[in-house]
């Protein structure tokens, strides 16, 4: 008898560590969570390179002002996209944007420019000439190569869009 109830005290004390485990683990899950969310919108909005070394450093601060840089500024949108869309839902536009946006973005990422704007169904990607910085792997480090390279492979990614809407209709 003695036995059981020291059995019975050792699960009860197993099961109490088991869930204050357990809500530490939903803890530590949520805030992980909340982390990878709020990473992924910040990364939508700085060149992944700044991402990486603010993850690298949290605590790197900013100076405020900036720094004169030699920079290029690429505009695009989808010509006669604003008439196409009269006749569509807005889900439809959406969809239809998402899957614009899904295949010049990594064009955009991989020229190492970076999304400043969306407006509608334009795009407005901001260039830094790296080279006086370390540059990352870029396909070319001279800021004007890679401005006009960006924009012809981002005219394949268009054609590329375009197939793919075509197949849904």
């Amino acid at each position: 008898r003695r036995q059981a109830r020291d059995w019975q005290a050792e699960v009860g004390r197993v099961y109490d560590v088991t869930d204050r485990r357990y809500d530490e683990l939903w803890t530590e899950r949520q805030e992980l969570r909340r982390t990878l969310l709020a990473n992924r919108k910040i990364s939508g909005y700085l060149a992944s390179s700044l991402v990486d070394e603010i993850m690298r450093d949290p605590e790197v601060e900013l100076n405020l002002g900036g720094r004169r840089v030699r920079a290029a500024v690429l505009f695009a949108d989808i010509v006669g996209f604003t008439g196409r869309c009269e006749g569509l839902q807005p889900e439809q536009v959406v969809s239809e944007l998402n899957t614009f946006f899904a295949h010049i973005d990594p064009v955009i990422e991989s020229h190492g420019g970076v999304i400043d704007k969306r407006l509608g169904d334009g795009v407005m990607v901001v260039f830094v000439d790296h080279s006086e910085d370390t540059p990352g792997p870029l396909p070319d480090d001279n800021l004007d190569t890679r401005v006009v390279q960006c924009g012809i492979h981002m005219l394949r990614a268009v054609e590329d869009s375009n197939r793919e809407l075509a197949t849904r209709g």
